[in-house]
């Protein structure tokens, strides 16, 4: 009964942490999106990064 009470009472905090990491893994797709930008117009200009 405790493990239930316990599932229950951190229910909550596991949702924000759940959502924290989706907003983490997005930003970390929008960076490397805007690096592989970077590095394409670096190509085109014969440039390496």
């Amino acid at each position: 009964m405790k493990l239930v009470d316990t599932q229950k009472a951190v229910a909550p905090y596991n949702v924000k942490v759940q959502l924290a990491q989706d907003k983490y893994i997005a930003a970390l797709k929008d960076y490397e999106r805007t690096l592989g930008d970077i590095r394409t117009i670096a190509i085109a200009n014969g440039k390496a990064l």
